[in-house]
């Protein structure tokens, strides 16, 4: 009787530290750890559990030397979020060509990579099913290890234990939420994102509470994590430029042909409807930035390029230093302007295509 009651009491003991154990835990995640265990590939997670964050983009190093199997690393990576057209631009370079169809014996691919959008926070992780911040602004992954399987990349939300016996690709991350086109031009790999994945229940996305996007970048061959961007921020664009590029055929960056790339701001008074107004007087020249390689403005004039009676902005770039190519059917251009005493992240699109451009 008495062994019987001690082993209760020692089992309660233990069953209570255990308990403040796991709410410290959740309340305030100690220092290098990123994502609580959940139902999940389980080499994923055995490799994220515990890690530091900090992490290193450099290549993996094994015995002083670079491993050739898993020197594959992240050589830039960036996102835009363009507000006025509700979407997520993912630029994302490499240091080798991937391959996402390829696969060894066991079902890995032979390169891939994951994305972990928004600030992880613990505690939140696991207050979804009750009502928590999460399900506003829901913690998800845009998933580069299903690519494949029909070439798409999938992004899901990441859902504590999920079941994964109804979805067998989803290593029991979570349901899907986007399904996207990745396009590829050898080191370099590009998609977009709603920005409906991150609404909540009222509509309002993370642009609209001038939240920034926090994401992750891990990168994979056949399961082993090989290079870590451990945190990240977009660049968030809320107002809306109405710009035009010249030429309309933009040469790859190995042709010959117009070496420079002439775009238009046009300022559209308030007065002038329909559509926002802009002035293009209010541009701060210095941060303008064009193409996936934000390429800088060499020179700047104020012209009537519409013979309005407006001045618009005309600015000059040097074509090779936009990094456009032929997986690019847009241009964007993104920049600061002034607005009623604030500066604001603007962004304009135009159509374009790249000619002299082989993949």
């Amino acid at each position: 009787m008495r062994s019987t009651f001690v082993s209760r009491l020692v089992l309660g003991f233990v069953l209570a530290q255990g308990s403040m154990w796991v709410a410290a835990q959740t309340a305030a995640p100690r220092e290098g750890h990123r994502w609580p265990t959940v139902a999940m590939d389980s080499d994923i997670q055995a490799r994220r559990d515990l890690r530091p964050a900090n992490f290193s983009a450099r290549p993996f190093i094994a015995n002083g030397a670079a491993d050739s199997v898993r020197d594959f690393h992240i050589v830039r990576h960036d996102v835009l979020v363009d507000g006025p057209r509700n979407e997520a631009i993912f630029n994302l370079w490499l240091s080798e060509e991937p391959d996402f169809e390829a696969v060894d014996e066991v079902g890995r691919q032979s390169h891939s990579f994951q994305y972990f959008v928004d600030t992880p926070v613990f505690g939140a992780f696991y207050r979804r099913s009750g009502g928590g911040a999460e399900q506003s602004h829901p913690l998800f992954l845009i998933r580069g290890e299903e690519i494949h399987y029909d070439g798409s990349l999938i992004a899901r939300e990441i859902e504590p234990f999920y079941d994964p016996t109804t979805d067998p690709a989803s290593g029991g991350w979570g349901p899907v939420v986007a399904t996207m086109a990745v396009k590829q031009d050898r080191k370099r790999v590009s998609f977009s994102l709603p920005l409906s994945v991150f609404d909540g229940p009222n509509g309002s996305g993370p642009v609209a509470n001038s939240m920034a996007i926090h994401y992750f970048l891990e990168l994979y061959r056949f399961g082993a994590t090989t290079s870590t961007i451990s945190q990240a921020t977009a660049k968030v664009a809320t107002v809306d430029a109405p710009i035009a590029v010249w030429p309309q055929g933009v040469r790859g960056p190995h042709s010959s042909g117009q070496p420079f790339v002439v775009v238009r701001i046009l300022t559209t008074p308030p007065s002038r409807l329909p559509g926002p107004s802009f002035l293009a007087g209010g541009v701060d020249v210095s941060t303008l930035e064009l193409g996936p390689n934000h390429g800088r403005a060499r020179s700047s004039t104020p012209f009537d390029v519409d013979s309005d009676g407006d001045l618009d902005l005309l600015v000059l770039f040097n074509a090779a230093d936009l990094g456009l190519s032929c997986i690019d059917t847009d241009v964007r251009l993104t920049g600061e302007v002034l607005e009623d005493g604030i500066r604001k992240v603007f962004v304009g699109v135009d159509a374009n295509r790249v000619v002299e451009c082989h993949i």
